[in-house]
């Protein structure tokens, strides 16, 4: 009996320790956790203040934050790009000028969008791979504002797939205020809209290519946006924009940024055009045939008819996006020019167009981006825990507003090559050096 009694109590001993030891774990890990999201959100607070400064100066970019690797505390932090060809790990912040803008499918609160910019959208919607045939009319359904669906196969609330649903709803007919809403849109499957980039990281990763064409091919959800903006306002010392059609007020803007010689030379140039034969800031750079200084110089001060909102940009577009705007051909020639690192401007842009190329699409491409999603994933240096935070910020109107802060856990771990076990498994409590960065960055110790 007393043998019986000592087993028992032992027994139950064990089974307490190994419950506090697993309440113990669960304890540090949730520390671990709440720890790296509050690094992630000291970094996010960094980028927003990177770029709401750096916004004075020309289109926002980061000034202090490191992408590939910041020590806050316990933790290091990196920003999950995008790479726009879906090959490599880009480590960077997501510009959102470089998808399409369903809400500039109409004029999103009022603010009227170009019929041109409003066309191009529409059709390179159309031109997305995989795309339904009625993907562009039922999205631009979804956020105008009538009960008529589109000529070209839209949907309304009055279509059985909303109104005879399990549990009927109706198209938002206002502009979408998340991109996660698509999800609701007539049309649009689970398949199409996340794609292959099942942990959302930008590139293809073993297990991923499910269509087997050695590509990663994107969801709607990286490739289309809310709606992208250019600056609301002119650089500091000047009162308004210069439209590219007044002639006067780019003769001052030449001899203000270039000199009265070269203003001579400029306008000579323009001189047999007629203003209405300029169709766009491009076309107007093309035609002037600048250096890639003087293009990157002169494009924060002007406007064109293709206004500032839904313009995509050129750089940080994916090459589905792009190839859907502009075509094939067009869309090699800018692919092929694409400088490795974020441009100052459009000059290497207008290397890349002939003039009639930049009369043909300049009236929808764009250099720069105001508004930016951030991917931000944080681990703790021990290996112990790790979080992933996701944030929106618009910047157009001078100020980083961030917006739309939320959790990222859900879509995945972002770096195959260097998992949570690889980190435990490798790293100690005094190995907290800058290799960790490293380690994530690389896969490599």
């Amino acid at each position: 009996l007393a043998l019986i009694v000592i087993v028992v109590v032992s027994s139950l001993a064990v089974v307490m320790a190994r419950g506090a030891g697993l309440r113990l774990r669960a304890g540090q890990a949730d520390t671990a956790r709440a720890t790296c999201r509050v690094a992630a959100l000291g970094v996010l607070r960094a980028v927003a203040n990177d770029l709401g400064t750096s916004y004075a100066t020309g289109a926002p970019h980061l000034l202090t934050v490191l992408p590939d690797g910041e020590r806050v505390g316990d933790c290091t932090v990196v920003l999950i790009g995008r790479d726009p060809s879906g090959v490599a790990q880009r480590f960077d912040l997501i510009d959102e000028a470089g998808k399409i803008s369903v809400n500039c499918l109409i004029d999103p609160h009022g603010l009227p969008v170009p019929q041109p910019v409003k066309d191009g959208l529409f059709n390179a919607i159309s031109a997305l791979p995989g795309a339904p045939v009625d993907l562009a009319p039922t999205l631009k359904d979804w956020v105008d504002d009538d009960e008529v669906p589109d000529k070209n196969g839209g949907a309304e609330r009055t279509d059985s797939t909303y109104s005879g649903a399990n549990v009927p709803y109706a198209p938002r007919n206002a502009p979408i205020e998340t991109v996660d809403e698509l999800r609701l849109v007539h049309g649009v499957t689970d398949q199409l809209f996340f794609g292959e980039d099942a942990n959302s990281n930008g590139r293809l990763d073993p297990g991923e290519d499910t269509n087997h064409d050695g590509k990663l091919t994107p969801g709607l959800r990286d490739l289309l946006t809310l709606e992208s903006r250019d600056r609301a306002n002119p650089p500091a010392g000047t009162p308004s924009f210069v439209n590219v059609r007044d002639r006067n007020g780019l003769r001052a803007l030449f001899q203000k940024l270039f000199g009265q010689a070269r203003e001579a030379e400029l306008d000579a140039i323009l001189q047999p055009i007629p203003p209405s034969g300029i169709l766009s800031r491009l076309h107007l750079l093309v035609t002037l045939d600048l250096d890639d200084s003087e293009a990157d110089t002169i494009w924060p001060y002007l406007s064109g008819p293709e206004g500032r909102l839904g313009l995509i940009d050129a750089w940080s577009c994916h090459e589905d996006v792009l190839t859907a705007a502009v075509g094939v051909t067009i869309a090699k020639s800018i692919i092929a020019a694409r400088p490795t690192t974020r441009p100052s401007g459009p000059g290497w842009l207008t290397n890349a167009l002939t003039a009639p190329e930049a009369a043909q699409v300049g009236v929808l491409l764009t250099s720069g981006s105001y508004q930016f999603s951030v991917d931000i994933l944080a681990v703790r240096n021990d290996g112990s825990g790790w979080a992933r935070l996701g944030a929106y910020i618009d910047c157009s109107a001078g100020s980083a507003l961030v917006v739309n802060v939320r959790p990222l856990e859900t879509q995945g771990w972002p770096l195959p090559d260097a998992t949570p076990e690889m980190i435990r498994r490798n790293r100690t409590s005094s190995d907290v050096s800058g290799s960790l960065a490293n380690f994530l960055t690389t896969g490599k110790h």
